[in-house]
């Protein structure tokens, strides 16, 4: 399921438009498959929040070295390296 998510989100930004994801609607399923007329037989998994943004959407992302955050089977674990 959230591969496919990711892809959304993915598509969404290509379009101009900004999202996040959310599970806020997990807790309340009940009440959201009655207003959103979901049938039996299909879950919510994730909500994505989708709008023009207020200002430019950065065309240039900068990111960290994966080794800076992410460890080995521990939180304190080694740094994750290729």
């Amino acid at each position: 399921m959230y591969p496919f998510v990711q892809n959304l989100v993915l598509g969404v930004r290509n379009e101009g438009l900004g999202t996040t994801l959310t599970t806020v609607l997990v807790p309340v399923e009940g009440e959201a498959r009655k207003l959103l007329r979901i049938p039996d037989g299909y879950r919510i998994a994730a909500h994505l929040a989708v709008g023009w943004p207020e200002a430019p959407l950065a065309t240039r992302l900068s990111r960290r070295p994966v080794h800076d955050f992410a460890t080995c089977d521990y939180f304190d674990g080694t740094p994750l390296r290729p």
